[in-house]
Protein backbone atom coordinates (compact mmCIF):
# COMPACT_ATOMS: atom_id res chain seq x y z
CA UNK A 1 0.00 0.00 0.00
CA UNK A 2 1.36 3.39 -0.86
CA UNK A 3 0.89 6.64 0.68
CA UNK A 4 1.61 10.34 0.27
CA UNK A 5 1.76 13.48 2.78
CA UNK A 6 -1.02 15.82 2.32
CA UNK A 7 -2.68 18.58 4.20
CA UNK A 8 -6.20 18.53 4.69
CA UNK A 9 -8.85 21.15 5.35
CA UNK A 10 -12.39 20.78 6.32
CA UNK A 11 -15.50 20.35 8.87
CA UNK A 12 -15.69 17.38 10.91
CA UNK A 13 -18.82 15.35 9.41
CA UNK A 14 -18.90 12.87 12.26
CA UNK A 15 -18.52 12.36 15.93
CA UNK A 16 -14.99 11.46 16.82
CA UNK A 17 -14.76 7.54 17.98
CA UNK A 18 -12.69 6.40 20.52
CA UNK A 19 -10.87 2.47 19.68
CA UNK A 20 -7.95 0.93 20.45
CA UNK A 21 -5.91 -1.16 17.81
CA UNK A 22 -4.93 -4.44 18.01
CA UNK A 23 -1.36 -3.37 19.88
CA UNK A 24 -3.17 -1.70 22.61
CA UNK A 25 -2.60 1.68 21.36
CA UNK A 26 -5.65 4.32 21.68
CA UNK A 27 -7.03 5.84 18.17
CA UNK A 28 -9.37 8.22 17.19
CA UNK A 29 -11.60 8.19 14.05
CA UNK A 30 -13.41 10.86 12.56
CA UNK A 31 -14.68 12.06 8.73
CA UNK A 32 -13.98 15.52 7.14
CA UNK A 33 -15.93 17.40 5.04
CA UNK A 34 -14.23 19.42 2.37
CA UNK A 35 -16.01 22.56 1.22
CA UNK A 36 -18.47 22.06 -1.06
CA UNK A 37 -18.14 22.30 -4.97
CA UNK A 38 -18.96 25.48 -6.66
CA UNK A 39 -19.76 24.20 -9.55
CA UNK A 40 -21.88 21.08 -8.94
CA UNK A 41 -22.40 21.53 -5.21
CA UNK A 42 -21.03 18.03 -3.85
CA UNK A 43 -18.02 17.47 -1.12
CA UNK A 44 -15.80 15.25 -0.69
CA UNK A 45 -15.25 13.04 2.62
CA UNK A 46 -12.05 11.75 3.94
CA UNK A 47 -11.87 9.51 6.89
CA UNK A 48 -9.00 9.48 9.15
CA UNK A 49 -7.12 8.03 11.88
CA UNK A 50 -4.68 9.29 14.78
CA UNK A 51 -2.75 7.16 16.88
CA UNK A 52 -1.97 7.49 21.24
CA UNK A 53 -2.22 10.55 23.25
CA UNK A 54 -3.31 12.39 19.95
CA UNK A 55 -5.82 10.05 19.63
CA UNK A 56 -7.19 11.39 23.40
CA UNK A 57 -6.57 14.75 23.01
CA UNK A 58 -8.69 14.79 19.78
CA UNK A 59 -11.43 12.69 21.22
CA UNK A 60 -11.64 15.55 24.10
CA UNK A 61 -11.16 18.51 22.19
CA UNK A 62 -12.75 18.24 19.01
CA UNK A 63 -16.75 17.92 18.24
CA UNK A 64 -19.03 17.69 15.37
CA UNK A 65 -18.83 20.61 12.63
CA UNK A 66 -15.47 21.95 14.00
CA UNK A 67 -13.11 23.27 11.38
CA UNK A 68 -9.68 21.21 11.40
CA UNK A 69 -6.47 21.20 9.43
CA UNK A 70 -5.17 17.70 9.49
CA UNK A 71 -1.56 16.56 8.44
CA UNK A 72 -0.11 12.90 7.53
CA UNK A 73 0.00 10.04 5.47
CA UNK A 74 -2.70 9.44 2.52
CA UNK A 75 -3.17 5.87 2.10
CA UNK A 76 -5.42 4.11 -0.55
CA UNK A 77 -6.16 0.67 -0.32
CA UNK A 78 -9.15 -1.40 -1.93
CA UNK A 79 -10.40 1.59 -3.17
CA UNK A 80 -10.89 3.55 0.20
CA UNK A 81 -9.05 6.09 1.07
CA UNK A 82 -7.54 6.73 4.99
CA UNK A 83 -5.86 9.97 6.03
CA UNK A 84 -3.35 8.51 9.26
CA UNK A 85 -2.76 11.93 10.67
CA UNK A 86 0.40 12.95 12.47
CA UNK A 87 -0.79 16.52 13.25
CA UNK A 88 -4.27 17.67 14.12
CA UNK A 89 -5.04 21.22 15.01
CA UNK A 90 -8.66 23.46 15.16
CA UNK A 91 -8.76 25.93 12.59
CA UNK A 92 -9.29 29.67 13.75
CA UNK A 93 -10.25 31.04 10.33
CA UNK A 94 -13.67 30.87 12.15
CA UNK A 95 -12.96 30.96 15.87
CA UNK A 96 -10.79 30.79 18.58
CA UNK A 97 -9.09 28.56 20.91
CA UNK A 98 -7.42 28.57 23.87
CA UNK A 99 -4.55 25.70 24.20
CA UNK A 100 -4.49 23.55 27.33
CA UNK A 101 -1.90 21.53 28.63
CA UNK A 102 -2.06 18.94 30.93
CA UNK A 103 -5.29 20.14 31.92
CA UNK A 104 -4.01 23.61 32.50
CA UNK A 105 -4.55 26.56 30.18
CA UNK A 106 -1.02 27.70 28.73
Amino acid sequence: MSSVKVTVVGNLATDVQHQTDEKGRDAALFTIAGDKDEKDGTRAYLNVIVYRRQAVNVLNSLALGDRVIVTGSLSVAHGKALLVATEVGLSLRYGEAQPIEDGVPV
